[in-house]
């Protein structure tokens, strides 16, 4: 029981840092972007 909810909550983890990086690199795309033109 203990190793499955380990498990699901390592996934999550991960799903969430994966979202978070591809929203902050949008972001600095978007923020490079303004600033360059």
């Amino acid at each position: 029981m203990g190793d499955a909810v380990a498990a699901v909550l390592s996934r999550s983890v991960t799903r969430i840092i994966e979202q978070s990086e591809r929203a902050l690199s949008g972001a600095h795309a978007l923020w490079l972007g303004d600033t360059r033109f």
